[in-house]
Parts: C-alpha cells; structure tokens; sequence
C-alpha cells in the first residue's frame, strides 16, 4: 500500500479503535499521548474519534504510539484490519483457484502464511512463502482429489480483531474430507502491517464425521 503521496494540506482519518488500542497497550492516557505528541487533548481525541487531521499528525502519533517491539507507521492507524480480512475471505471463500490474483495486492512482499494442521494426509502442514506459497497452498487445498469439498460461498465465518492482528474463525463443519471420513474445524490469524498483509497462520483440526 505504502504511503500516500503528495498529502500536502489533505487531511486523512484514523481507524480511532485502531488508535486507542495502541494508546492503551502503552498505558497512555489521551493527555499523555498528547504530551507526548506535542498536541492537545482535543486534537487527540479527534484523532480517535475518527475526524480528518493532517498527515503529519498522523505521522507524530504513529511515532509517539511506537514501541521497541513494533513500529507503528501513519498507514497504520489508518488502516481498518477487519476490513481488509473480510476481503481476503470473500475473495477466498468466492473465487477458490482464482482467489490469490484477487489478494495479491494487498500482500506483502514478505508474505508469510504458517499452516498448522494435526491431519495431514494432504500435506498441507507447512510454512509457505510469498505470492507462490499461496498459491501452491490454495492449489493443494482446493484441487487436490484428496481435497475439501463444501458449499464455500456458504461458509460463516467470525471476525476478532486485535490491534493489526484479526483472528478469523470457521464454522465447524464448513469443510468436508472427500472421503467423507473427517469434518474439519479451521482458525485463521491474519496479521496486517502498512495496510499490507504480512503474515496469515491457519490451524486446522479434524473430528471423525458421524455420517
């Protein structure tokens, strides 16, 4: 996604939960933040209340909002994770093989998906990398003759978000086995960096099927 260009006097808003979580995570008060920033209150919490400020504001926050174990940029307090995850499992969930040309886009070039699976049968249990691990995932997934079968526009799915981090579950019985011999249950962690997903972990567990 990257930063936005030739910002000039533009005002842009930011994902206010998205502000106060990393707010809160530093034990910050909005006058402390605000002390820290070198604003006012007020403009702080116009800030989290979602209302246009300049570019360079953002950017002062990000900074001040920052910590030795992440660096939090603008895009960051301007981007809505959970928007962007229920993108990516729309497109997952609609698309099947052509589902990676439709995400490439907000992949990072770091892009790294851990899947962790206790059945393996379809060797799915690895770590892949980039636009082409997902790819040779989603292929082993969906077109394998050992695969899943299903209704996958008809999948329900729940969103829980976390900072940048937004944890996806799966209805239990939205995959079958193609044998018929096991129903799987599926997690999915999605975790957003610059607007761009940077790193997806899947766990996968399975139960005997009953029919």
């Amino acid at each position: 996604m990257g930063y936005p260009c030739n910002t000039g006097n533009k005002s842009f808003r930011c994902n206010g939960d998205l502000l106060r979580f990393y707010r809160d995570r530093k034990g910050m008060t909005q006058n402390q933040l605000a002390c820290e920033a070198g604003y006012s209150v007020r403009l702080v919490g116009k800030a989290e209340a979602g209302q246009p400020i300049r570019m360079e504001t953002v950017e002062v926050l990000a900074e001040a909002l920052s910590c030795p174990e992440q660096t939090i940029g603008p895009i960051d307090l301007m981007t809505d994770p959970v928007a962007l995850a229920k993108k990516y499992v729309s497109a997952q969930s609609l698309q099947r093989e052509q589902f990676v040309a439709q995400v490439d886009n907000i992949l990072s070039a770091n892009f790294q998906l851990h899947v962790l699976a206790d059945y393996n049968r379809l060797g799915l249990k690895n770590i892949y990398h980039g636009v082409g691990g997902l790819s040779e995932y989603y292929g082993r997934l969906y077109r394998s003759p050992n695969g899943f079968s299903g209704n996958a526009a008809g999948i329900q799915s729940q969103f829980f978000a976390l900072g940048n981090e937004v944890l996806v579950w799966f209805q239990p019985d939205a995959s079958v086995d193609l044998s018929g011999e096991f129903l799987f249950r599926s997690t999915t962690k999605l975790h957003f960096s610059g607007g761009m997903l940077v790193e997806q972990e899947d766990r996968i567990s399975s139960q005997k099927s009953i029919a």
